[in-house]
């Protein structure tokens, strides 16, 4: 054994607190590990928040479990002494895990109750249960902690609830979801790239495929990605401000879009001028305008290439189709000129009598 002594070392951080407490964290949970342990089992130390994890080497030579509160860590192993495989204990959970129990209920007992302290630059939020991307469309959720920086933004690729035709197959097209006139359902997508492929076969993707064609419920992994019908596969519109609105100095536009694909790119001009760039929702910014007339234009791209684009017209502190008042044109008339000439006056004779 090592023999403490009284010397001062140089402490040095070799991993960063937030990361420490997000995997006791996971550790600490046991609704995690329920599915394979089920909601009653040996991990869990009743009214203390511990951390747990078990192991078990190949061939059942070794076994052990290792957990750990803020002020006590407990490791215990199971093993024969020569490494020959174990013939009863098949796991951690059945073979280490209750020796690694007792210990840990008595050692705690003996110190103060502490919870893992939470660091600098954690944050929790909701998530969807299903997914672990934010909380949407009224799925079932749950909380969970995450490093800042680090938290699921965006949309969720995985749970989806889609706008569908009503008695059949496929998407609503943008004119349907407009009018009401579709249903919503639930869909799970699941797709996966192969990491360690070297001849072009997706085999996490072809596991995936397997699982999903024996399940009951299959078409819900199933999507559609095209419409019941021919319509548009993007389109884009302006939420605010309004077309042909007067608007002040200060406002806000927002832009909406309708896709099958996800939008990875949007962009605003002002009179053919480039204001704003997006990669992600909310397609939305606040403008400062000067006064006078404006053609607003949001341009959208999807994944998959597909693009659309609409325009506003608008007016800042004036009608959006003002026009100045027409200049009144001065007309010259000649003045007449006063000269010399005199028109000859014309008498008619007069007929009286003639003298002798």
């Amino acid at each position: 054994l090592e023999e403490k002594k009284d010397v001062t070392l140089e402490k040095t951080q070799i991993i960063d607190p937030g990361v420490v407490f997000i995997i006791s964290n996971i550790l600490a949970d046991n609704g995690a590990r329920s599915l394979t342990s089920g909601q009653q089992n040996g991990l869990i130390v009743s009214n203390y928040q511990v951390a747990v994890k078990t192991g078990t080497t190949n061939d059942k030579r070794d076994n052990w479990a290792i957990g750990w509160t803020p002020n006590l860590l407990v490791a215990a192993w199971v093993g024969n002494n020569d490494n020959s495989p174990m013939g009863k204990v098949a796991s951690g959970v059945s073979g280490a895990t209750p020796i690694w129990r007792r210990v840990m209920v008595f050692g705690v007992s003996k110190r103060d109750k502490q919870d893992f302290p939470i660091p600098e630059k954690i944050i929790s939020m909701e998530v969807d249960n299903l997914s672990g991307w934010r909380v949407h469309d009224g799925f079932a959720s749950r909380t969970e902690y995450f490093i800042d920086g680090t938290q699921p933004s965006g949309e969720d690729p995985i749970h989806l609830k889609l706008k569908v035709c009503r008695g059949n197959d496929g998407l609503a097209p943008p004119q349907d979801v407009a009018g009401g006139n579709y249903d919503e359902k639930e869909y799970i997508k699941l797709e996966e790239n192969d990491p360690v492929s070297v001849d072009g076969k997706n085999r996490w993707q072809e596991a995936i495929e397997k699982w999903i064609g024996g399940q009951e419920d299959k078409e819900k992994y199933r999507p559609p990605s095209d419409y019941c019908r021919e319509g548009g596969r993007l389109t884009v519109s302006f939420a605010s401000p309004d077309n042909e609105s007067t608007v002040s100095n200060n406002f806000e536009v927002k832009i909406e879009t309708v896709s099958l694909m996800k939008v990875t790119e949007a962009k605003l001009w002002v009179n053919g001028e480039e204001k704003k760039a997006w990669t992600d929702r909310p397609f939305s910014v606040n403008l400062n305008l000067g006064d006078g007339k404006y053609t607003l234009k949001a341009w959208v791209k999807d994944k998959d290439g597909n693009e659309a684009e609409t325009e506003r017209k608008i007016g800042v502190n004036m009608s959006w189709d003002w026009q100045p008042s027409p200049t009144p044109t001065i007309t010259l008339v000649p003045t007449p000129t006063v000269g010399t000439s005199l028109t000859p006056i014309l008498t008619t004779p007069t007929v009286g009598t003639s003298s002798p």
